[in-house]
């Protein structure tokens, strides 16, 4: 039988017509196996076949690689040695994947596979599966919270030190040796709607935040009206760039380090936190507020069910490539969920319109 490892303990073996009572917060049922009955990835094929030519000797499928990588953070395998081996071993690895048993890749071929797929292509993906999520009505009333958060990297260790990763130092003055990671998550879907931003850990958070929001001017598609971040984005220029010049209303925690008032509802009216048109009702702005823990949640659930805590690979674009795999497994994930949500509507609908029809 498969591993069942991973935290978020997915289930191997069901069927679809077993999750009867399915929610859009039943990431935790979801497995490769269901993913790969629902999912069509023809989309996918067609992205990668257009930006790569050829991979390993003889060329092994674009797509059966990128799905044993899909499968890789699934499991929690943090090496390909791993992956290979299960692959090797059980035979539903093989078929979700697209592997016969006798030409399977190299842990060198997927290795070399990772390290040759452009950044491009990876947000090609993103914004196919974003776009199909959206279809389905995924992101409906969300609004976006933004939050950094930690992947510990290589550190004191002999000649393997990740040269290009920082010192970071988190609000509860803990430190870590790694990477920053920025998520743009939908408050009430709690998926993530931007590429990850990758920075080392010891680069300041406010310039990943103005980073970021000069990402989001360029993606009108994304329809929300608040902002949500932490108070260490507690500034009056990230304030102003969100009114300003994404024309959206910022819902950002007081930060009172460098004030001598301890909080919001004892500030003066002429200070510059005022020109926010939100503090009119302070009581409303600290309930909108609560909404910002869905970055927090999905940055658990990312981290626990892709196993994407402590990276095992160096440099900073490889970095980016080890947690963006993990979000594209995520967004597989959600976009399963939906399409069964959507599929088990539909024939309960239908059910229904017979049982009245019965009756008429």
């Amino acid at each position: 039988m498969p591993s069942t490892s991973s935290k978020l303990k997915f289930v191997k073996t069901r069927s679809i017509h077993d999750f009867t009572n399915l929610t859009p917060r039943s990431w935790s049922k979801v497995s490769f196996s269901m993913i790969e009955k629902v999912i069509d990835f023809t989309s996918i094929e067609r992205i990668l076949h257009r930006l790569y030519k050829r991979v390993g000797r003889p060329p092994y499928s674009k797509l059966a690689l990128f799905k044993a990588i899909l499968l890789q953070r699934l499991e929690g395998w943090q090496f390909d040695t791993v992956l290979t081996k299960k692959l090797h071993e059980i035979e539903e690895y093989r078929r979700f994947c697209g592997f016969k048993r006798g030409v399977l890749p190299s842990h060198d071929t997927i290795s070399r596979f990772k390290r040759r797929l452009p950044i491009e292509l990876l947000d090609l993906i993103f914004f196919q599966l974003d776009a199909e999520l959206a279809a389905l009505g995924t992101f409906k009333k969300d609004d976006l919270a933004i939050d950094a958060t930690e992947i510990l990297t290589y550190s004191n260790s002999f000649k393997r030190t990740d040269s290009e990763a920082g010192i970071g130092h988190k609000s509860d003055k803990r430190h870590f040796y790694g990477y920053w990671e920025l998520f743009t998550v939908g408050t009430k879907s709690e998926m993530i709607r931007l590429p990850p931003l990758t920075s080392p850990g010891n680069r300041h958070q406010i310039l990943q935040m103005k980073e970021l929001l000069s990402e989001l001017l360029r993606h009108s598609h994304l329809e929300y009206t608040h902002l949500l971040a932490d108070g260490i984005f507690d500034t009056q220029a990230i304030q102003q760039i969100i009114l300003d010049d994404l024309e959206k209303l910022p819902v950002i925690k007081y930060n009172p380090k460098n004030s001598r008032y301890k909080r919001l509802e004892e500030l003066p009216n002429v200070d510059w936190r005022f020109f926010n048109p939100l503090l009119v009702d302070i009581p409303a702005y600290h309930k909108k507020y609560n909404e910002r823990t869905a970055v927090e949640r999905f940055n658990g659930r990312l981290k626990d069910g892709t196993c994407i805590r402590r990276s095992n690979v160096r440099g900073l674009q490889n970095n980016h490539k080890f947690v963006y795999f993990g979000i594209i497994t995520m967004q597989l994930i959600t976009l399963t969920l939906q399409y069964l949500i959507y599929d088990m509507q539909k024939t309960r609908q239908l059910s229904l319109k017979n049982f009245e029809g019965g009756y008429n």
